[in-house]
């Protein structure tokens, strides 16, 4: 199954009247009345694992909740697309740690690796992307005074790795044709393609760059 295309993603929830979901946050049930499955379990890759790579394909998932009174289907209509949003901004993030790790002894301007990321992030042309698994939990939330219903609607999308790496080579490409980067600066980031989709590798690159700037902003005062 695959996933139509829109303008923009920022408006799911305005136009579906629901609330998208932080990857990872579970939300705050008192208790789980039914999913899908019948097995009144949250399945694992909605919040304990919602961006892992297997099989040579990269998955994500995505999170909507929905009042209690509207129809679950609306829901999963809009989990398919925030799925598809949360894959661009996981390609966002570590692609911005790789850029910025590969940019030490370079010094590119910032503003040329965010056209870079924005480049790559662009699903518009990747047309393999298809929805593996979806479904909803219908959850009784302790609100104080009284209790309300929600679904809790969930979409898993996958795409294939080697579609991903495509896309985001021809931006990098882009650039260094048009002169904007080096052919050596391209190969620094070719290097770390085996680390891209590695959750360790960019978490420990996003700390040490934070370290890093806060030191120079010590050092500076």
């Amino acid at each position: 199954m695959k996933i139509a295309n829109l303008a923009s993603l920022a408006i799911i929830p305005l136009l579906f009247g629901c609330a998208a979901k932080q990857m990872g946050s579970t939300p705050q049930a008192q208790k789980i009345l039914y999913t899908t499955d019948g097995k009144r379990e949250v399945p694992e890759w909605v919040y304990e694992r919602p961006f892992f790579e297997k099989e040579d394909r990269v998955f994500v998932s995505g999170v909507v909740d929905i009042d209690g009174n509207q129809n679950p289907s609306r829901g999963l209509t809009a989990a398919d697309l925030q799925a598809r949003a949360e894959l661009s901004k996981a390609i966002q993030t570590r692609l911005s740690a790789k850029l910025q790790f590969a940019n030490e002894g370079f010094g590119y301007d910032e503003q040329l690796l965010h056209q870079i990321v924005s480049m790559a992030s662009d699903l518009s042309s990747l047309t393999n992307i298809r929805i593996e698994k979806r479904g909803y939990a219908q959850l009784l939330l302790d609100q104080g005074s009284y209790k309300q219903t929600r679904y809790s609607c969930y979409s898993l999308a996958s795409v294939p790795r080697s579609d991903l790496q495509r896309m985001i080579a021809n931006a990098i490409r882009q650039s260094e044709q048009g002169g904007k980067i080096s052919p050596s600066f391209r190969k620094k980031i070719d290097r770390e393609w085996d680390r891209f989709f590695d959750d360790s590798s960019a978490q420990k690159e996003a700390s040490n760059l934070q370290t890093t700037d806060t030191d120079s902003k010590s050092e500076a005062q």
